[in-house]
Order: C-alpha cells, then sequence, then structure tokens
C-alpha cells in the first residue's frame, strides 16, 4: 500500500488529542535552552586555586539530534493517545446497539474461525462507539427449539461468549431465529425501543426462511451481511444408488453449492470403525459441474467394515456418509436346484426373490447341500414340499447353529404335511378369489410395533388371493409378524435354539397376491435379512429407535450426549436432522437407520440477496487495524535509542575515549557515527518488536528460543495438502498419546522448511514420501546432512507398503521407491538392514514385535547395528506403514486431548510412535543391563 493511500484510509478515534502536537515547538524551545544538570565535584579548601579555571567546557545547549529523537518519541505517545485506526469501520451511528447474528449451522464447518475472528472485530468496534450489543445464533441449541440470544452486553461479555460459541450438527433455524428478534426481549430486558443494526456472519449456504429474517434485521436498524469466498463453501456427500448391483463398490455423490474453477484435488475416504481407513479416492470437480460421483471397489472381505465416507478437510456433519445394519451385504442362498440363470423367468419364484435381494447382498442360488455348507446367513426357501430326511435334519442343524431360513407357501406346500415351520398349517390353501368363492382378496394390517417390520410401507393395492392358514395355537399371536386385514397370520417366525424360522404364508410368485410385484416385498425381505443372527428379534421392538452412534459438529462419531430424542420407526423415513435429533445412528438393536445430513439437505445454493439492496462484503476483505500498539512501541524503542546514546556520550565524555569532551562536542562527524551506530540498533530493535504481533513466524530468533525451550514433533512438508494434513494431524494425535502415556509431553507439531529451518532442535522428523514433490535443493541436502551427522533422526514414510534403501538391500520399482532413492542419491547415509529382534526399538516403552500403522507386515530398515553410533540411536529409518494415518485415525476423544484407539491395530501404531520417540530421546537406555532381567521375564525367557 503507498503512502497516498495508507493516510486516505486512516482515521484517528481520539483526533482531539493530536491537538498536543501544537506543543511540540514549546518543548523543543524548552530542551533546547535546558543546559545539562550540574554535577557534584569534591572542592576542597587546598584546591581552591585549582579549581578556578575548570579543565571541561559544557554545552549551554542539547544537540539538536538528541532534541529530534526525543521530539519524536513525545509525538508518538500522543498519536497513540488518539488511537490511530487503518481501514477504519464504521458503524451506523444512529443505531442504539448492535447485533452480532452469528451463523452456526453445520455449514459453517468450514469458516467458523474467521467468522468468530470477524465477530471479536465488530465487538471491538462497538465497544469503541460506546454501543450495546447483543448477540443471535441461528442454529437451536442442543436438545431445544430455541437459538441462543443475549443483550444487551457489555464488550468483554459479549467477546466471551462469542469465544464460548460453537457450530452445530445440525441445520439453522431461520424461522426460530425470526421468532426470537420478533418476541422484542432479550434476557426479559424490553428492546422494543431501539434501533439495532445487524452484523450477519453468514455460512454463505442459502437456508429456508433465511431471506425473511434478513428483511427483518434490515427494517430494524440495517444490515451488513458478510460472506465466504466461493472456494470456502461447504461441500455435502449424499447416497449413490446408480451401482448398488456391484458387490464390493460403494458409490457416493458429492454436491457443491456452486460451479467455480476448482484446481485443488478432494480426498475423500472410506473408513472403518474408529476412522480407520480402508480405502480413499482423489476426486476433482469439472469446472462446469457442481455434482462429483465418487466410487469405491473393495475387496468383499472389507466391504461389510466401511461405516463411513468422509470427504477430508471438511470439519461438518455434512461431509460425512453413515451406514446403518440396512446397508450391510449379506451372504444370501436360495433354494432352486433347477435353477438357470440363462432361462431365468417371470415364471419361476427364484426370479422375484432375486431381483428384491441382488441390489444389496451377494446371493447365490442352487440345491440345499450346494450351498448350505458357505458362509450363508440366510436361506430363502420358495415353495417347497416334503424334503428328504437327511436334507430336513441337516437344514434343522444350520438353523439351530444360528442360521435363518425364510421359507414361501405355494401348491407343493399346500398339498403336503410341511415340517419345519413356525407354526401347524392347515391341509390346503385358502382361496379369496375365484368362482368357486364368496370372499374376495385381503390387504395386509398395517404392521404393529411389537413386529420386525414394524415402519414398512404397506400400499393398498397390494391383494393376497391365496394363502395357507395356521392352526390356531396358545402362542400364535406372539409368533405373528404379519396380518391380514382379517386378523389370520401372513408372516410368522419361531425361534430355534440359536437360529430363527419364517415362514411367508404366501407365494414368492403373482399367483397367489400381488406382494412379489411391489415395493413392500423388497423392503420386508430385506428387513428380515438384516435381522438374520437376532433370534431376540421379536421381543426388542418397539416404536422408538434410540440413538445410538452421533456425529459431532465436525462430522467425527460420538457417542450420544443425552439430550437426543428417540425416532419413531414411523417418522424414520422422512425426518430431517435438528437439534433434538443430530445426524447419526438410531436403532432398537434390530432395526437401525443412519440419519444422513445429506441427504437431506434439498438446496445447496450460494446465499442470494442482490435483490434486497444489502450492503455486504467478504471475511477476507481489508479489516482495519489499530495503530496505536505500534506507535507506542516505535516510541519505546526510540527511547531506548536515547537511552543507549545518553550511555555512550556519558562513557565518552567522563573516560574520554575518543578523545576530550572539547575534541568531541567540536567534531560532530564522530557523535554523527556514535548517533548513527544507536538509530541502526534502535531501527533494527523497532523491526523486531513491530512484528512480532503480525509476523511472529518470521522472527528466526524467538523460534530458536522457542524450539530450544520445549520438545517439539516435526514433519517434511510435501506440497501435497492431503498428504501435509494428514502428517500434521497424525503427529498431532502422537503428541496427545505422549503427554497421556510418557513423561515426553512435545508442545505443538511444526512443518519444516528443511531448506532454511535450523533442524538441530528436533530429536525426531517425519518425512512422508510424495513422488510428486520436488527434490531437496544443494542446501537443504547440505542442512539435512548436518542433521544427521550430529545427532538427529528421520522416519522415512513411503507410505506404500515398499520400503526401499539405497544402499543395495531392497531397490524397490514404484515411483515413492525411486523419490526415495533420489533423495538418498544426494545423502551420505549409512549402510541399513532390516530390524533385529533384540533391536532397542523394539522394547524402548512397550514390547513389540511388529511395527503397523495403516498397513502391516512390511520390513522396517535401520542402521546397521555395527555401524551405528550416537548411543546407538539410528540416523535413518525407512518404512512403508504410513504410520501419520493411523495415528490420525486415533482421533482425539472428549475434550479433544485425550487419545482412545479404537482397536488393536491402532493401539500398536501408537505404541509404535511412542516407541519411537523413546527411542531417539533415551538411545540405548533400554539395554541397560538393570532391565535385562525385567526385560527378559516379559518375554517369557
Amino acid at each position: 500500500m503507498n503512502i497516498i493511500a495508507m493516510a486516505s484510509s486512516l482515521s484517528f478515534i481520539y483526533p482531539v488529542v493530536l491537538g498536543f502536537l501544537v506543543l511540540l515547538p514549546v518543548i523543543w524551545y524548552i530542551l533546547r535552552i535546558t543546559p545539562p544538570a550540574p554535577r557534584s565535584i569534591i572542592f576542597p579548601a587546598a584546591r581552591f586555586i585549582s579549581g578556578l579555571i575548570p579543565d571541561k567546557q559544557s554545552h549551554s545547549k542539547t544537540p539538536w539530534w538528541i532534541l529530534l529523537l526525543r521530539i519524536m518519541i513525545i509525538a508518538l505517545t500522543i498519536i497513540a493517545m488518539a488511537r490511530p485506526i487503518l481501514n477504519k469501520s464504521n458503524i451506523i451511528p444512529s443505531t442504539d446497539g448492535i447485533r452480532i447474528v452469528m451463523d452456526n449451522g453445520w455449514a459453517s464447518g468450514k469458516t467458523w474461525t474467521v467468522q468468530k475472528e470477524k465477530a471479536l472485530e465488530i465487538i471491538d468496534i462497538a465497544q469503541r462507539e460506546n454501543k450495546e450489543l447483543y448477540i443471535l445464533t441461528t442454529a437451536p441449541q442442543p436438545g431445544q427449539k430455541k437459538v441462543y440470544h443475549k443483550g444487551p452486553l457489555s464488550g468483554a461479555e459479549a467477546a466471551n461468549i462469542i469465544r464460548g460459541l460453537s457450530y452445530m450438527a445440525w441445520p439453522a433455524d431461520y424461522k426460530i431465529a425470526l421468532e426470537t428478534i420478533k418476541d422484542k426481549t432479550a434476557d426479559k430486558q424490553p428492546i422494543k425501543q431501539k434501533s439495532i443494526h445487524s452484523y450477519f456472519l453468514s455460512s454463505g449456504i442459502e437456508g429456508l426462511g433465511e431471506q425473511t429474517l434478513i428483511k427483518r434485521l434490515q427494517n430494524e436498524g440495517g444490515i451488513s451481511v458478510l460472506l465466504p469466498e466461493d472456494n470456502q463453501l461447504p461441500l455435502i456427500i449424499k447416497d449413490s444408488k446408480d451401482t448398488t448391483s456391484l458387490a464390493s463398490v460403494l458409490t457416493a455423490k458429492l454436491f457443491r453449492a456452486k460451479a467455480v474453477p476448482q484446481t485443488n484435488q478432494i480426498a475423500v475416504d472410506a473408513a472403518a470403525t474408529g476412522d480407520k481407513i480402508i480405502d480413499r479416492q482423489i476426486v476433482q470437480f469439472d469446472q462446469n459441474k457442481i455434482t462429483h460421483e465418487v466410487s469405491f471397489d473393495i475387496a468383499p472381505q472389507y466391504r461389510n467394515k466401511v461405516q463411513t465416507i468422509r470427504i477430508a478437510g471438511q470439519n461438518h456433519s455434512g461431509a460425512v456418509l453413515l451406514f446403518d445394519n440396512q446397508n450391510k451385504r449379506h451372504n444370501i442362498a436360495i433354494i432352486d436346484a433347477d435353477y438357470d440363470a440363462e432361462q431365468s423367468s417371470l415364471a419361476d419364484a427364484s426370479y422375484y426373490i432375486e431381483r428384491a435381494l441382488a441390489p444389496y447382498n451377494d446371493i447365490q442360488i442352487g440345491a440345499l447341500d450346494s450351498v448350505i455348507a458357505d458362509n450363508i446367513s440366510t436361506i430363502i426357501m420358495p415353495d417347497t414340499g416334503n424334503l428328504p430326511p437327511d436334507q430336513l435334519d441337516m437344514l434343522e442343524k444350520w438353523i439351530k447353529e444360528g442360521g435363518q431360513l425364510i421359507r414361501f407357501a405355494g401348491p407343493a406346500m399346500a398339498n403336503s404335511k410341511p415340517v419345519l415351520v413356525p407354526v401347524p398349517l392347515r391341509q390346503g390353501e385358502r382361496a379369496l378369489d375365484g368362482s368357486m368363492t364368496w370372499e374376495k382378496p385381503l390387504g395386509i394390517q398395517e404392521f404393529s410395533e411389537n413386529s420386525p417390520l414394524f415402519g414398512i410401507d404397506i400400499t393398498e393395492d397390494i391383494l393376497i388371493k391365496r394363502h395357507l392358514l395356521a392352526n390356531p395355537v396358545i402362542d400364535i399371536s406372539s409368533k405373528t409378524w404379519a396380518q391380514l386385514d382379517d386378523g389370520t397370520p401372513l408372516i410368522t417366525a419361531e425361534k430355534k435354539e440359536s437360529g430363527m424360522l419364517i415362514l411367508i404364508h404366501t407365494s414368492a410368485m403373482p399367483d397367489w397376491s400381488d406382494l412379489p410385484l411391489s415395493g413392500s416385498f423388497v423392503q420386508i425381505l430385506r428387513r428380515l435379512v438384516s435381522i438374520a443372527g437376532r433370534t431376540d428379534a421379536h421381543s426388542e421392538q418397539g416404536g422408538n429407535l434410540m440413538p445410538l452412534l452421533m456425529l459431532d459438529e465436525k462430522g467425527h462419531p460420538a457417542r450420544p450426549q443425552g439430550f437426543e430424542q428417540p425416532i419413531t420407526i414411523k417418522e424414520s423415513a422422512s425426518i430431517k436432522p435438528s437439534s433434538v435429533h443430530p445426524p447419526g445412528i438410531y436403532g432398537n438393536g434390530v432395526y437401525q437407520i443412519a440419519l444422513n445430513l445429506g441427504n437431506t439437505v434439498t438446496i445447496l445454493e450460494p446465499l442470494k440477496i442482490s435483490s434486497l439492496s444489502i450492503q455486504t462484503s467478504t471475511y477476507d476483505s481489508i479489516t482495519e487495524r489499530d495503530l496505536s500498539l505500534p506507535c507506542l512501541l516505535l516510541a519505546l524503542s526510540l527511547f531506548i535509542a536515547d537511552w543507549i546514546l545518553m550511555i555512550i556520550l556519558h562513557i565518552m565524555w567522563r573516560y574520554q575515549l575518543l578523545g576530550s569532551a572539547r575534541r568531541f562536542a567540536a567534531a560532530p562527524s564522530g557523535a554523527a557515527k556514535s548517533v548513527t551506530k544507536a538509530l541502526i540498533l534502535s531501527a533494527i530493535m523497532t523491526g523486531v518488536i513491530l512484528s512480532a504481533p503480525y509476523a511472529a513466524a518470521q522472527s528466526p530468533g524467538e523460534a530458536e528460543a522457542k524450539y530450544a525451550n520445549d520438545l517439539y514433533l516435526a514433519y517434511v512438508p510435501s506440497g501435497d495438502p492431503i498428504i501435509d494434513n494428514t502428517a500434521a494431524k497424525g503427529l498431532y494425535a502422537l503428541q496427545l498419546i505422549l503427554t497421556q502415556r510418557t513423561s515426553a509431553e512435545p508442545k505443538d507439531v511444526v512443518a519444516l522448511d528443511i531448506e532454511n529451518d535450523d533442524l538441530s532442535f528436533f530429536p525426531l522428523i517425519y518425512w512422508p514420501i510424495d513422488e510428486k514433490a520436488k527434490p531437496p535443493s544443494s542446501k537443504a541436502y547440505k542442512n539435512i546432512q548436518h542433521y544427521l551427522d550430529h545427532g538427529g533422526t528421520i522416519l522415512f514414510d513411503t507410505r506404500d507398503q515398499i520400503s526401499a534403501p539405497t544402499q543395495g538391500i531392497a531397490k524397490g520399482k514404484g515411483s515413492r521407491s525411486k523419490y526415495l532413492q533420489t533423495v538418498f542419491g544426494g545423502l551420505n547415509v549409512p549402510p541399513l538392514e532390516p530390524i533385529g529382534e533384540d533391536h532397542v526399538l523394539r522394547r524402548a516403552y512397550y514390547l513389540l514385535d511388529r511395527f503397523p500403522g495403516l498397513y502391516d507386515g512390511g520390513i522396517l530398515w535401520v542402521e546397521s547395528q555395527t555401524n551405528a553410533g550416537r548411543d546407538g540411536v539410528s540416523s535413518v529409518i525407512i518404512g512403508g506403514h504410513d504410520w501419520a494415518s493411523a495415528w490420525l485415525n486415533a482421533a482425539p476423544s472428549g475434550n479433544g486431548n485425550y487419545v482412545v484407539p479404537n482397536n488393536r491395530s491402532q493401539e500398536l501404531a501408537l505404541r509404535f510412535g511412542i516407541n519411537l520417540m523413546m527411542y531417539t530421546l533415551t538411545g540405548n537406555y533400554k539395554n541397560d543391563q538393570i532391565h535385562v532381567q525385567t526385560i527378559l521375564e516379559r518375554l517369557g525367557q
């Protein structure tokens, strides 16, 4: 910014104080005529004569350059007291107060930090103008139907509230916010007669009722709307049903609010419980599209382990897609010995069953003896008459061991004496249509709350024309899951030890009913398949689905907090996330639903208010800057310069270092040199002081002192934001677990500039290898080599299970291995070898027999034991296990400072990180003989 533009944007809060600047000439004159203070001199009578003519002469006036320095100090102090503001924001003077409207729905997850910073800035402005402050949020508070509304407040009170606010995992409710301000009260204090100007800190996403709220705020005293840039708008993820027929493929759709030029790649993760990443896809939106489909081709054995699909870097609940047990793929067998896939037709019962279940499950069709031996959870048997005794025994044994058999009725069963059925049946079918009966086809009753099928919609056009009647028995009501309109059972079930036997009393063909041709047929079969293995299905049903697993505001799975309310099964298909029903998984132990926010977002468009003639600005626009502190700091530095000059002059006058005082006074060039040196020193101090609040990271001395006083974890950035984000967050999780379990308490995580930073402050550096990264420069190689030669350790992670040192051990062929060889080509690395069974790294803190990360089973390379000096610590460690991703999956729990591993593999990865840090800090301490006996006992030797 040039001087003219800066001057035009400069304002003063207290301009009257500048009037004191007119006194500077008077102060100059006073300082100029005041002689130096007299000095006390011992004056004995014996030296009366010698004291008559002094040897030194003193000036009667202060030198001009000292006067100028002191005048500048006074001027800067006056200017600072006048509160100079650069780019001063103007608040409408006619209003009585300021209202800050914090848009804190899920969509603010990406801009929440800048929203809070802007809110604090507005509070500072309002406090400076003596304005009353009010705070209004747009998202209801947890478990409530009202938003947060407070005021009038002082500046300090409002700032504390803003710092404590958080965005929510559910959408903003602008209608409730509108009703709140219509109430005209805040904390029972009337604000009816007050004019209030509102600052609406928006997420940038259009919401229902938002326009009405903005109009209302505009009418109450005006409104200023702050919006994020286009690239700061959130992304959401939704279900995609296009390829559900593929067993191992998971698909989802990404949505953005606006088609803008998109250069950054986006990582989308398919993760298991505990955020353990199973697969990752890197996608990039087409420039003119707002949707993008992503697919994960996952091995069948891992398909059912996927719990979430999430967009990396999007810290909100709309970026996460949860899966419930309805989305699990089951192994199902359909018994049809005569089935031919090429000749399957509408005349085959197995055809309708397969079409209903194949998109969601793995289906195999064949004879009973060919499928029952496989890992099958459910066997579906269309109309079957009498079974051979050996097959009957085999099937009954399979059910008792935990299998689920679903049988359909039909002519064959009607004309036989059926066995292996949940209730006794009457001989022959009941005909409800045709010329030989007066009865008419019946519909299906709504499923009762005690039925596992409760909540499935039954359309009125489904008619049952024929079915098998059950003989009345004492417990038939407890075994009935579905009934016809006249109360006769349609679906019955019975527990068989560890398994379940289910009978549908009509055919799987359209000749007996319309059920196979309806969508309800698909829902019923999917529900029955999903309860396989649950023999208590009939006893755990009810009308409510309890909260089982919730998503917090950042989209991380968490336990219910107590404010969540159950969802009735009837409303489960249409309910949307809210403050009482946050996104998550709800269920009753048998039936579950995943309430995903992305699936319920009907619009994702940028907020459009151009038609309202409202002032808008972005969060990244120029903000005001208070120059009072810089002016005071500059005055202080000049005062220090004046003090240094006085010391220099005092020394020179007293000890005549540069000659007599008379010669010094007569030689302005010498004084000028001293003044020049002092001013240079003052300028340096001023630069350091002024740059500290605004560019602390650019102060090498301060950074060195900071890193020298504490323990820090460090990594080498690759330039890829996804890899670097994973490395930073993984090391942060490692920092927490070290603090939690050991006496090593790292203070922070540092991204290193290997070319310019002093690496000696970091005992361990994590280097994730990216084949696209630029090779280090010659200066960087020199810095790294110096670090390795003087006690540092670098963990190279190829992240692909392929470790490839270049010392003739195992040269890899992958692109990351080649990049690693390029790095090693510029370094003097000692010979490496696979880690030995007795290596100290295996027992530096925990006893480890392997070193898993996201991957397991690879080789860990360390410096050869015969060459390892440095107290036994290897300077180079190489592996391909992607440890940062494994540490990252150990997400902080609770208040964010306590790590709770979710599985054994994650625990071992954290233990390796702890061992690694202890190994680099303590060296061969664990090889001390005092520990040998204890370690041998732990090893069982």
